[in-house]
């Protein structure tokens, strides 16, 4: 399997199971942010007037034509009245009448109400639970319930508890609990209809419509989950999407000042005794549903919404405005939303395509700022498209690209070091990468220990042996000498044919680098030993290899272009190193006078006399390892 398929099935697996968490709480609840967020930022609009509406308003309070809220029930049979009057289809007040009136005017709104069967009056549950909730405060519901083809023994919509009624009893009534969601006390949705005892009940906004449209039972269809069918209504077929619950995710539009025209108590009055008033108040209300509440300063009656605080009764409005226009929120189907994350995850392998990770990053924030912008747009359309699905997807994608860049770096840093300590020390290596180029290694003057070793007569024995043979007696001794220049920290400077060089305190510092740079010496002899033995024993012949080391100061760093550079050492004390090391017999090591004075007790020493060395002014001491007095100093 290629490596882009695998990427692009990981990523497609991971869209999937992003898609289908985001169906749950509370990941659910993060993404209606999302669309409160869309709703309170996009153009608002003014409302389309199909609904009309009477609110009680601050003028209306200040009044003193109406005594006060709460106004005599004789004021709302005057407004029932002139509305009546004007036309208005239907009446829905979205105030509560559930105590006597104080002014003794019951009787008149009551005769209101029963002139004409255009009233709907409000009521409340106690409360609303899910299904097979248990509780102490229930009720027998006051109205008949219908069940809209729906069984409610299994449905999984919001059941209310003890219905509380209002004290008068026209032949319809809607419920105004909303059902908040989340911990954020946001009302996003609205139950359309409540199921009690087995039947269903609708909300006020709902039973408005149905009084308005004047549909008998076998003309609603409820399909939780999916929709709510208005059938052969005369205004065509309506459609509502709804949630198992049987709510309506409100589409709110507008502001309280958006909503226009609305009228107070006072502009009702004004309008029966002024016609031009009168001309636009039936402009307003005539053939419509009109709905009834209060807003006026320091009302209860206010809901938190995506858009703001709304008063309730407004709320209501836009619900049956969103019904009659047909201006629904619309949405993915949740098995749509999934397979578009796992769609949106195998485009999205492309971002590995990229070979910088400035070019990812750039790439991802054009993604998300361009997919944002397309949200809020389709929005302005009532489109709301997945927000926190994609977010996660690129930020999954992004992370993902950059550290498979990062995992190839790694790789090919550490392809580059392997290659490179073939032909320099592991520490020149990993300092070159460290430091991006050899160039970048300043010359710098420092104390070091240099050591020289090679093989005595390695010349004319290679002139007498096979290739292959010269090459694998030399490929092991090599190999075996660097794996011990390795242990005890030493910098392979070089190989020179069967020569090799070794600076011990560069470029990495090494505490008491005289006494490491003799034990290693010592471990090669012994090493030297043994492969010698093992040659002799496959009938090959061993070999002798003289050592040099000498300590002092000397320039260490990068010589060379910029085309070509080496790592080494410059200065006298490497050329007395070379010098003592030509000095050695055979299996010797000889160390100079500086060497000595700087190993003290760690080595016993031979005094080897002072030697005139080519190439060295002074005359120069030198001193032999006691090889055989060593081992107890190695072996610690």
């Amino acid at each position: 399997m290629s490596s882009t398929l695998l990427k692009s099935l990981l990523l497609g697996f991971a869209g999937i199971l992003i898609g289908f968490i985001h169906q749950f709480e509370p990941f659910a609840e993060w993404e209606e942010a999302t669309v409160d967020f869309r709703l309170q930022h996009r153009p608002k609009e003014i409302s389309s007037g199909a609904v009309g509406i009477v609110a009680v308003g601050d003028e209306d309070i200040a009044s003193d034509s109406f005594g006060g809220w709460p106004f005599p029930r004789g004021i709302h049979a005057d407004v029932i009245n002139i509305l009546r009057e004007f036309g208005a289809s239907q009446i829905a007040f979205d105030v509560m009448f559930s105590d006597p009136d104080k002014n003794g005017q019951d009787e008149s709104l009551a005769n209101a109400l029963a002139a004409k069967d255009d009233i709907t009056l409000a009521y409340h549950f106690e409360d609303l639970v899910s299904p097979g909730e248990s509780t102490s405060s229930e009720k027998e519901h006051f109205m008949e319930g219908n069940r809209y083809g729906v069984d409610v023994s299994s449905s999984t919509a919001l059941a209310g508890v003890g219905p509380i009624k209002p004290i008068f009893s026209p032949s319809s009534m809607g419920a105004v609990n909303f059902n908040p969601s989340g911990n954020s006390g946001t009302v996003r949705r609205i139950p359309l209809f409540i199921q009690h005892g087995g039947k269903l009940y609708p909300g006020l906004a709902m039973e408005s419509l149905i009084r308005h449209l004047g549909l008998e039972p076998d003309q609603i269809r409820i399909a939780p989950g999916r929709q709510i069918s208005l059938i052969d209504t005369s205004q065509g077929n309506l459609t509502i999407p709804i949630d198992d619950r049987l709510q309506y995710r409100i589409n709110y539009t507008s502001k309280i000042n958006d909503f226009d025209p609305a009228f107070q108590y006072l502009d009702l009055y004004r309008a029966v005794h002024d016609d031009e008033r009168g001309v636009v108040f039936r402009a307003a209300v005539e053939g419509k549903p009109v709905i009834i509440g209060d807003v006026s300063t320091g009302t209860s009656d206010i809901v938190s919404t995506p858009i703001g605080r709304l008063p309730g009764m407004l709320t209501q409005a836009t619900v049956m405005a969103n019904i009659l226009d047909q201006n629904h929120l619309k949405f993915l189907e949740p098995s749509s939303q999934i397979a578009g994350s796992g769609l949106l995850g195998i485009f999205l392998v492309l971002l590995f395509r990229l070979r910088s990770a400035a070019g990812v990053v750039l790439a991802s924030i054009s993604l998300l700022v361009g997919y944002l912008i397309l949200a809020y747009w389709l929005a302005k359309g009532d489109w709301m498209i997945p927000v926190l699905p994609v977010v996660e997807m690129l930020a999954l994608s992004m992370i993902g690209s950059l550290w498979f860049q990062i995992a190839q770096a790694r790789d090919e840093t550490g392809r580059t070091l392997r290659a490179l300590k073939k032909y320099v020390s592991p520490s020149v290596a990993e300092r070159a990468l460290r430091e991006e180029t050899f160039s970048r290694i300043e010359p710098e003057r420092r104390e070091i220990t240099v050591f020289f070793s090679d093989i005595r007569g390695f010349t004319n024995w290679s002139e007498k042996k096979e290739p292959e043979e010269v090459t694998m007696v030399l490929n092991d001794y090599l190999k075996s000498m660097t794996e011990i220049v390795d242990h005890f920290g030493g910098t392979l400077d070089k190989f020179v044919g069967d020569c090799v060089m070794v600076i011990f305190n560069s470029p990495d510092a090494c505490e008491n680098h005289p006494v490491r740079a003799v034990e290693m010496a010592v471990a090669m002899q012994e090493r030297i030993q043994e492969l010698s033995d093992l040659w002799r024993k496959e009938g090959r012949d061993p070999i002798d290899v003289g050592m040099g080391i000498s300590t002092g100061f000397a320039t260490v760093g990068n010589f060379g272009s910029e085309a070509y550079s080496d790592f080494t050492a410059i200065g006298n004390c490497v050329n007395l190193a070379a010098r003592v090391e030509s000095e050695s017999e055979a299996g010797e090591i000889l160390v100079s006078e500086a060497t000595k004075r700087h190993l003290e007790d760690a080595f016993e020493t031979l005094e080897r006399g002072v030697r005139q060395l080519k190439g060295i002014r002074e005359p120069v001491k030198l001193y032999s390892i006691e090889r055989n007095k060593s081992a107890a100093v190695l072996k610690a």
